[in-house]
């Protein structure tokens, strides 16, 4: 099963990215289907504190294809990054969250009944404080997901991290940081560690 490290940090600031994110680790996204290479690139960093999850998201794209704004509008319907993170106890719920180029966010709870339905329980008042900052051939998305959004302590989770991205015809190229092999997200089973460092 993948990993990745959390690392402890104390409040980063979530308008602008700067060096602290230099000593985060980075985790690649890889393409979904084969776990090769994920071509466009995407990576991401998540740090922790008392508030909540700090996370930025690097995503190399010279023509992201995003309109949608508001909040918990569909913006897996267009293009996106997301993250879902689940507690070891109960992978039948689990949060999910997604960012777009635009500034589009969507927030809720997942409940799976691990048989291949899912239904959306959305997070009323956005819980998140996010931005979208252009870089050269793509842009970051850098935030923080507030405590509380999330159900349990924070203690060796289960997440994973996702990419979508449309072609021409709008059929999807999709990426993860640990592959799922299906045009699915939604599989707890295949979600990696995720380690709180101290």
């Amino acid at each position: 099963m993948k990993e990745y490290v959390v690392s402890k940090t104390d409040n980063i600031d979530i308008e602008r990215v700067d060096e602290r994110w230099s000593s985060i680790e980075r985790g690649q996204l890889v393409d979904n289907a084969s776990g090769g290479e994920a071509e466009p690139r995407a990576e991401f960093s998540i740090a922790y504190s008392e508030e909540g999850l700090y996370f930025l998201f690097d995503v190399t794209d010279g023509a992201p294809k995003a309109t949608m704004k508001e909040y918990n509008a569909p913006i897996y319907d267009e293009e996106a990054v997301e993250f879902f993170f689940a507690t070891k106890k109960d992978l039948k719920d689990y949060l999910e969250v997604e960012f777009n180029a635009v500034g589009g966010v969507f927030a809720a709870h997942i409940d799976n009944d691990l048989k291949g339905h899912t239904s959306i329980n959305f997070i009323e008042k956005n819980p998140i404080k996010s931005k979208v900052i252009a870089k050269d051939g793509g842009f970051y998305v850098v935030g923080l997901i507030n405590r509380s959004a999330f159900k349990g302590e924070m203690d060796n989770w289960l997440f994973n991290a996702y990419r979508i991205k449309r072609r021409d015809d709008n059929s999807m190229i999709l990426s993860a940081f640990s592959p799922t092999f299906v045009e699915n997200f939604h599989k707890p089973d295949r979600f990696a560690n995720l380690v709180f460092a101290e």
